[in-house]
């Protein structure tokens, strides 16, 4: 039996050319003969995100991957490989035992027996190709499964709107924003050392006062 076998590919990448790059996937799915088995796509301009699960054949998978990897920014890369030889081997096992039991019991057919007995083994027999037609859809699905491997390809898009402001006009704001602020400063400390000069002259006409007035009772 050749090696059966499962292969995953998961990588995350980010990017600023969301269309560009969503645009470029596609074109390797159609360039290694692939099949877009899963497509998510959610979010606004700015912030959107696409999840892809890629159905690839095994020969090509690993062309693929190396390919793929140079689309936007990569910052997740995880391969997995699981082999499924065995599991393969035991359902075949399987399907050829329930496949000889099934030919002896219908040699049984021939062989007198009461109406019970043909009657038991008729549902036995009927119960056998059942479990061999069950077999043999797992075994079906089994290849289905195993023609492709699959790359899970996630990217997402960055910056939006604030990804096209230049660094001039960055300065500008935080200049703006720190001239704004001083500006506040400057006014509230003149504003303090104004209040403070006004209480202390209170002061000084409130003692001159006072002074006047214990004169004046002193006078009399």
């Amino acid at each position: 039996v050749d090696q059966k076998y499962e292969k995953v590919a998961s990588l995350q990448a980010r990017t600023r050319s969301f269309d560009g790059d969503e645009k470029k996937v596609r074109g390797l799915t159609t360039k290694y003969s692939a099949l877009i088995q899963f497509e998510q796509s959610y979010g606004l301009p700015g912030g959107r995100r696409l999840n892809l699960a890629i159905g690839v054949p095994p020969a090509r998978f690993d062309e693929m991957v190396a390919e793929i990897k140079t689309v936007g920014k990569l910052s997740v890369i995880r391969v997995d490989k699981t082999d499924k030889t065995n599991e393969y081997k035991d359902l075949n096992a399987k399907r050829v035992s329930l496949e000889k039991a099934r030919t002896e019991l219908a040699k049984l057919k021939s062989v007198g027996g009461s109406i019970e007995e043909r009657i038991n083994l008729e549902n036995r027999l009927l119960e056998i190709e059942s479990q061999v037609q069950g077999t043999g859809v797992k075994l079906g699905e089994f290849d289905a499964e195993n023609e492709f491997c699959t790359v899970k390809f996630g990217l997402e898009e960055l910056g939006g709107a604030a990804a096209g402001i230049s660094l001039l006009t960055r300065l500008k704001v935080a200049l703006e924003w720190t001239i704004k602020y001083y500006a506040v400063l400057l006014v509230s400390a003149l504003v303090a050392v104004l209040f403070v000069w006004l209480v202390v002259l209170l002061l000084e006409r409130f003692k001159l006062i006072t002074k006047a007035v214990e004169a004046a009772k002193q006078a009399v």
